[in-house]
């Protein structure tokens, strides 16, 4: 047990807060996505672009207020995360069409291209969100 609460403390707060909002923003992403292709709404990027800015709203809420407690410049910080999010949206759905063609007919294609998709725009986002969007000014 001491050996977790030391590994989860190696990590900043932001991190962690950061990582709780993640899982959350993937289950509704993922959720969103899985409902579009099981009712075979729409093909598999426009389904993937649609659970990522569903997803998208809900991270940008709460990273703001939550994780990086930003309270000042709505509209500058708005306009940075957009910019931010329509490129890792861009980086999402190509990466998930690379690993689905990849993969090919490989039975799990479809879920280990949505987390590699997933966990490269996560990165891309905190960093950009830390470094660009929510960065405290001295």
């Amino acid at each position: 047990m001491n050996l977790i609460y030391k590994t989860l403390n190696f990590f900043p707060l932001q991190l962690r807060k950061f990582i709780v909002v993640g899982v959350f923003t993937v289950l509704i992403d993922f959720s969103i996505y899985q409902l579009i292709l099981f009712y075979d709404l729409t093909s598999i990027s426009y389904a993937k672009g649609i659970s990522f800015i569903t997803g998208t709203i809900f991270s940008y809420t709460v990273n703001k207020t939550w994780t990086f407690l930003h309270k000042s410049d709505y509209l500058r910080s708005s306009l940075k995360f957009i910019a931010l999010y329509m490129t890792t949206l861009f980086l999402n759905i190509n990466i998930n069409l690379l690993c689905l063609d990849a993969l090919g007919n490989f039975e799990y294609a479809i879920y280990v291209s949505f987390i590699v998709a997933t966990g490269s725009s996560a990165l891309c986002n905190f960093l950009g969100m830390k470094i660009i969007v929510f960065k405290r000014r001295a």
